[in-house]
């Protein structure tokens, strides 16, 4: 088994990432992290009456068989709140992600959850007269292992990632510590997963204005490569002035 195999999305993000972690991607991976172990779901409900009265095909997010069942971590407890009171909730996925928004708390106070479980605890410290964190000495040799697996994963794309089974892989939310241009060949090899994602990238753009108006601006979004300017023209699958488009799913909402 591999070394990234014993941890979650999450941990390895701070392992590999340390003070440089974009929260953004990390949410992304816990979502689909929770999709690929089966602890929710999508469904497809085809011939549903839009508002405009027609008949579409849409995406709803419900719990998964494993859902009563897994020890939740970090992160996760935001994305499976929408089912606390029933977990036989079935929730169209764009409601879904409105309710993530109202959910999801700001980013320097997921930064200072974190910072207080155990194992944070004991992988990292703070760094002399700064507020940052490095991992400790001791886990130095931990992430050298860790990014060698990462490469080698990505170096061997050509035989392993041949037959990908986005539904059934070991890799799970993990996938997202890999090259962007692999994770996203690989989402789209999948109608819905492609969908989702587009539709999840969307989500983050337009949670950034709640979290800038706490920090500033959203860890890593001044990098971010999806977004090309005002209204976000220049995200891919974004149609125009308020990302009214999504392209790569024919007839989901």
């Amino acid at each position: 088994m591999r070394k990234i195999e014993s941890y979650t999305p999450a941990q390895l993000f701070f392992i590999v990432f340390e003070n440089e972690i974009q929260i953004q991607k990390l949410l992304k991976a816990t979502f689909f992290d929770l999709l690929f172990r089966k602890v929710l779901k999508y469904e497809i409900k085809s011939n549903y009456s839009s508002q405009k009265g027609e008949d579409v095909d849409v995406v709803f997010i419900t719990s998964g068989p494993y859902f009563s069942v897994i020890e939740l971590n970090y992160l996760e407890k935001y994305f499976l709140s929408p089912f606390k009171d029933s977990s036989s909730l079935s929730i169209q996925y764009k409601n879904y992600l409105d309710i993530l928004k109202e959910e999801i708390p700001y980013e320097l106070d997921l930064l200072k959850e974190f910072k207080e479980i155990s194992w944070f605890k004991t992988h990292f410290e703070k760094k002399w007269f700064s507020k940052k964190f490095k991992l400790k000495p001791e886990f130095k040799e931990l992430k050298s292992e860790i990014l060698k697996e990462l490469t080698e994963i990505q170096l061997s794309d050509s035989n392993e990632f041949l037959n990908f089974d986005l539904e059934d892989n070991n890799l799970f939310g993990r996938l997202f510590l890999l090259k962007r241009r692999l994770y996203e060949n690989l989402l789209s090899t999948n109608e819905i997963y492609s969908f989702l994602n587009k539709r999840f990238d969307q989500y983050l753009i337009n949670l950034r204005p709640k979290l800038s108006r706490y920090r500033g601006r959203f860890l890593g979004y001044s990098t971010y490569s999806g977004c090309g300017g005002s209204g976000c023209s220049g995200c891919s699958g974004c149609g125009g002035s308020g990302c009214s488009g999504c392209s790569g799913c024919g007839g989901c909402s």
